[in-house]
């Protein structure tokens, strides 16, 4: 018998953290409409607890035991109120549509291990601090210690049979995978995070460079190649953007090649932040700029980010006087 429920746990645990794969091929979707996304969290840990409760460990007609414990644990201490509440909506109309006469339990294990895990993730202390895997494990033991207690409402006469079988695995095997599971997510968490930060500060540099105004231009100090020229700067110049970005800054620069070279080594080695120069337009004219930037290390290397003003008119009233 033991062998047997000790094959059940594991192969319950092994269920229980598939839900990990799916978070992350489902977080696609969440990300995007966000506005749905605690539901679709409920949906997607709900599922997986069903396929978890098909597959339990009977220990007496209508007793089973199985990892939902686990994954509604995790659940409301990852991902708060919403997605539990569904999750455990779905779980207990399934162990009620079971029966047997470890129902009540059942439920009461689902409702009570939901509770604990929301009261972790709103008490626990310095609950903003990476979970540490100690801590992972303690939150693991508190929720099985909890689901024992539920045995309680099973009929007296099984009560002790079924604790003396499922006390031991439980609280070691159980309160591992608790901890594989939240360390898992967490670290699928922090990835996807990551990856969403990294995306929307590329789209606000995007609208920042595309859809601002002022003149802007993206130099290779090493070569004066232009790697980037946004709208504003091919109303300016003249040229298209693929016409600019085939072009060395010495196409633009009136300066000689030596001092544009000298120019952007200084800036790239002192940091400097202002230019004065003249910029050869399409048409032939030639207009004087003051470029404001500096370098920026992209990958490794780095670039001149500049943005260009056009300060002719002052010029020419300067000359004037």
């Amino acid at each position: 018998m033991v062998p047997t429920l000790v094959a059940d746990l594991i192969r319950n645990m092994v269920l229980v953290l598939s839900v990990s794969v799916f978070y992350e091929f489902g977080y696609g979707v969440f990300r995007y409409r966000r506005a749905v996304s605690p539901i679709l969290l409920g949906l997607l840990f709900g599922t997986v607890g069903l396929v978890i409760m098909a597959y339990p460990m009977q220990l007496l007609p209508g007793v089973v035991f199985d990892a939902r414990s686990v994954l509604v644990g995790i659940e409301a201490l990852q991902f708060g109120v919403v997605p539990t509440l569904l999750t455990a909506a779905v779980l207990v109309a399934y162990r009620l549509f079971e029966g047997g006469a470890g129902a009540a339990m059942g439920v009461a294990v689902i409702l009570s291990v939901a509770v604990v895990g929301l009261l972790w993730r709103r008490f626990r202390p310095a609950r903003r601090i990476r979970f540490t895997w100690l801590a992972s494990l303690a939150f693991g033991f508190a929720i099985h210690v909890v689901m024992l207690l539920c045995i309680l409402l099973l009929p007296a006469a099984t009560r002790l049979d079924v604790l003396r079988q499922i006390a031991l695995p439980v609280l070691t095997l159980y309160p591992l995978t608790t901890m594989l599971l939240n360390e898992l997510l967490m670290r699928q968490k922090d990835r996807v995070e990551s990856r969403d930060w990294i995306l929307n500060s590329l789209a606000r540099y995007k609208y920042m460079f595309e859809g601002n105004a002022a003149v802007m231009l993206v130099v290779e100090p090493e070569t004066g190649r232009i790697l980037g020229a946004n709208p504003a700067a091919t109303v300016f110049y003249g040229w298209t953007q693929d016409e600019l970005l085939a072009m060395n800054i010495d196409r633009i620069n009136t300066h000689t090649t030596e001092e544009i070279r000298e120019e952007m080594r200084r800036s790239v080695n002192e940091g400097r932040h202002s230019f004065r120069f003249q910029h050869r337009l399409k048409d032939g004219s030639v207009r004087d700029v003051e470029v404001f930037g500096g370098p920026v290390r992209v990958h490794g290397h780095v670039e001149l980010h500049s943005i260009v003003h056009d300060i002719s008119p002052q010029v020419e009233a300067l000359r004037a006087q």
